[in-house]
């Protein structure tokens, strides 16, 4: 993968989202995966909030999720 690519969103791709008028990008990542954590906030994205029992595991845990999101304005 280029730096283009580097995290599924390509530089084009948010480019051409923010020419249709969207004005945010907004994802979620699991709290303790600090490459995607550190990956994201390297490209503009800002932590925005905790989902706290977010999703069930097979086994029955909760696990949280933190959003994130990027302002296109």
């Amino acid at each position: 993968m280029d730096e283009h690519t580097e995290f599924g969103v390509r530089v084009a791709e948010t480019d051409d989202a923010r020419d249709r008028g969207t004005h945010k990008v907004v994802l979620e990542v699991w709290p303790h995966n600090y490459a995607a954590i550190a990956l994201y906030e390297r490209h503009g994205f800002v932590r925005e909030g905790l989902r706290p029992g977010q999703y069930r595991r097979r086994n029955g845990e909760l696990w949280d999720s933190l959003e994130m999101g990027l302002r296109l304005e």
